[in-house]
């Protein structure tokens, strides 16, 4: 974590309070123990791909892919979507954690 960022977090009394761009206090008060807590349950709610018997239906990027070749290659049932927001999350919530 450069300084910057570990500029941008302070605790105390396990407390996180996270600090906007600019180095001033933002309104976001967070205790430590709920941060962490949080990071478990997003860290579950990772989406597999849409995954269908018949596989013409399935979402391409499911285990053994989708049979109509015409969908393409990309995610369509929105689990790439889910996961790439649930890692973000993940992301900003580690950095609170990290800076204590």
């Amino acid at each position: 974590m450069s300084e910057v960022d570990r500029r941008r977090y302070s605790h105390g009394n396990g407390l996180l309070l996270a600090y906007d761009r600019d180095g001033k206090p933002g309104e976001h008060y967070f205790h430590e123990s709920a941060v962490r807590e949080l990071v478990k349950v997003l860290s579950e709610s990772k989406r597999g791909h849409f995954y269908c018997e018949d596989s013409w239906y399935s979402c391409p990027q499911a285990v053994d892919g989708c049979s109509d070749r015409s969908k393409g290659r990309e995610c369509n049932c929105g689990a790439s979507e889910w996961n790439s927001g649930i890692q973000n999350l993940l992301t900003h919530y580690k950095k609170l954690i990290d800076a204590t």
